[in-house]
């Protein structure tokens, strides 16, 4: 496939992805928002949209949290520990900041309970992964955020070869 279709038909993904969370009011569905991703269980387009929806959420999560750039190495989508902590660490945010009707401590909870504690358990998993900046051509120095690699070549080449992986494996 020419990287042209590839790059329409990632765009296409990604607008349909954005339409189906929306409901009928332009507002976030939790039905939708709010579910935990298994992986294995997905097709092919569901996996796009999926690494597609936690790579703009990471990004977003790194802008809006700096502090937690130095935990997140930019290789954290071939580790799947790191993949499952940040796809629960996205739906408990969901929760609190998506549902039509969140716990009134539910953002507090986010931001002092969920995010420091999701960060912490990542940098551990790295550490114990041996995955250290620099060590490898594809680490880069932590402090070097944001993590520049979600572009849309990159991400295509590795959803590819994630299917292609997973497909192998069966």
């Amino acid at each position: 496939m020419s990287p042209l279709v590839a790059g329409a038909l990632a765009r296409l993904d990604e607008r349909i992805a954005a339409l189906e969370t929306r409901g009928p009011g332009g507002q976030a569905e939790a039905t939708t928002t709010t579910r935990s991703v298994v992986w294995s269980d997905l097709d092919e387009r569901a996996t796009r949209t999926g690494w597609r929806l936690l790579g703009n959420w990471v990004d977003m999560l790194l802008s809006r949290h700096p502090m937690h750039r130095r935990a997140l190495r930019p290789c954290w989508r071939a580790h799947t520990d790191v993949v499952d902590e940040l796809c629960a660490l996205r739906v408990a945010w969901q929760a609190a900041y998506r549902s039509p009707d969140p716990y009134p401590t539910a953002a507090v909870d986010w931001m002092t309970r969920w995010l420091p504690a999701t960060m912490a358990r990542i940098d551990l998993e790295f550490t114990h992964a041996g995955c250290k900046a620099g060590s490898q051509p594809e680490h880069n120095d932590p402090d070097a955020h944001p993590i520049a690699a979600w572009d849309n070549e990159r991400i295509e080449r590795f959803i590819t070869e994630n299917l292609n992986a997973r497909a192998a494996a069966r």
